[in-house]
Formats: C-alpha cells, structure tokens, sequence
C-alpha cells in the first residue's frame, strides 16, 4: 500500500463519494476506484461496501481509518522534517537553549549574527538541557547552549562558568548585612529553580555543609521569575548574570553571599568536521556576551 491509496481511503470515508476524493486527489474518480481495489488486495479485506450506488466502509473498513490516520500522520512528519533539514544547508541556522540563555544570553549575539547575515533566516527554541544535546547530537540544531550537568559525548564541548548573584528586596533586613550566609536564611522564603537545577544542588549542600535549615522555598523554571518573586516582597534568590542585566528595578537588591554559588554552562556544537558553515562566528558572539558578564571561562 502507498500514500495515495490511504488518502484515497481516508477521503471517500470522510466524504462519502468518490467524486469528492478524486478532486481532493486531482485525478479521476476511476483512479480513486482503482486506488481502492488495489488497497483491498493489499489489506486482504474490504474497506467499503457497494448497495444501491452508495458507498460505505465496512466494520474493518472503519477499524483501519485510525490506522491510515496513524501512517499518514507519520509521513507527514517525515516530509516536514526533510524539508526542515534541506533548508538547513542552504540558509538556517538553528540554535536551541534552555529558557535561561534563549531569554538573555543569545537574543544580543543572534541579532548581531542577523546584522551580518541578513541572508540567513536564525532559528532560536527552548528546550530542557536533555533535549538541547539531542538536538544539537543528531545534528537537527547547529548549536546549543546549556546548564552542564554532566560532560556530554559525541560533541565539541565549549564550558564556562558564571557566578551567581544573590539578591533580596531593598528594604529587606538582609540588606543591612556586610555579607549574607546561609544562617541568615534559615526560615526565609528561598526561590530556587526546579529540584535537579545544578544551583539548587550547589545551594542545598551549601547550607548542609553550614548545619542551616533548609525550610520554605519556592520553585520555578525561570531566573527572570525568581527576580519578579523577590521583587514581591519577602523571597531571596539566586540569580544569573545574564539575567540580573534585564532587571534594572530600583528595588532589586544584590548582594554578596559567601559561599559562592555557581552556574556551570556549555556551547555545544557537533564534532569540528561536521559543523555546518558559521558557527564558529556565531560562538564568538556569544563568547563575548559571556565576557561581558564579568565571569569565568574554560573551565
């Protein structure tokens, strides 16, 4: 069976005549009959029964329609998906991140990669980090950038780390301190990123290490809703850099915290004889984002 045979199916169930179908088709209605006959063959069974000049699916007839649909469906994926990597090499470049770079990192250095390329169409997406390496692995996206939970394989691994900062209310108590420890936070309302987040972890055995009570937090998936929470009045949080310089609310207080909590990250691109032309220009831009941003790099 082929594709044409199941739209053929699919079309006269959903219509109810042939007529219909072989216009949707753009061929005769004896082709869409033929179509048909030879699906049968294939199917080893009847799909439609033929009385008084009407035609109507059989009990396996309808059966199979979710089963067309199914097949259908995945051929059309298919299709998008091969158009999607043909235009890869003539003129896209895709980069995927998680929402805390797609947010604030890579917006400046895709627009100066736009400004010198205007010819070529960018592609930015969110994505968790497992998805990110996928993407970038199996060579869908270009490049990808990351929170580093582990050295991932099969790519060309560029690693930095950034310092985050602590921030809390202005008119917080907190702000008094010369420097806020994790005594100082015990029954505080503390926003982290989710459970696994890499600077959660970090901050959890800070304050084990320290014998403080880790007590009322709240969790999020976004730096920039951390910084809207804190800027409610009452939380503290942890933010990036990269984040922290969209935030200019006279309210939002930094402030320095011992130990040092870090964010470790990655640009990740597919091994060096298989990138796709520019992007190794597009790093760079991104490079000198990260460099702005006051943090440690090759690590």
């Amino acid at each position: 069976m082929n594709e044409r045979q199941l739209l053929a199916f699919k079309y006269v169930i959903q219509h109810g005549t042939m007529t219909k179908a072989a216009e949707l088709l753009h061929v005769t209605q004896s082709a869409v009959s033929q179509m048909i006959t030879n699906l049968e063959q294939d199917l080893g069974f009847p799909v439609f029964e033929r009385r008084q000049g009407k035609i109507t699916p059989t009990p396996q007839g309808r059966s199979f329609l979710a089963e067309a649909d199914s097949v259908l469906d995945t051929m059309g994926k298919a299709r998008r998906a091969a158009i999607e990597l043909k235009n890869l090499s003539i003129g896209n470049f895709r980069v995927a991140a998680t929402s805390v770079f797609a947010l604030s990192l890579l917006p400046n250095a895709l627009a100066k990669f736009n400004k010198k390329h205007p010819g070529i169409t960018t592609s930015l997406q969110a994505h968790h980090s497992r998805e990110v390496r996928e993407l970038v692995t199996s060579q869908i996206f270009d490049l990808g950038v990351c929170e580093l939970h582990q050295e991932p394989q099969a790519m060309e691994v560029d690693c930095h780390e950034v310092r985050c900062a602590f921030v809390c209310h202005r008119d917080d108590a907190l702000a008094q301190l010369p420097v806020v420890t994790p005594g100082d936070l015990e029954d505080r309302t503390i926003v982290t990123l989710y459970d696994q987040h890499p600077t959660t972890i970090a901050l959890r055995k800070a304050f084990r290490d320290q014998g403080a009570s880790w007590n009322s937090h709240i969790e999020c998936n976004l730096f920039a809703a951390a910084c809207q929470l804190v800027l409610r009045g009452g939380a503290v949080a942890w933010v990036d850099p990269f984040t922290l310089s969209m935030f200019s609310h006279p309210a939002l207080y930094v402030h320095p915290f011992q130990p040092e909590i870090s964010l470790r990250f990655a640009i990740l691109q597919s091994p060096e004889d298989q990138q796709p032309p520019h992007v190794a220009e597009m790093i760079s831009f991104i490079r000198e984002d990260i460099e702005a941003h006051s943090v440690r790099t090759d690590i």
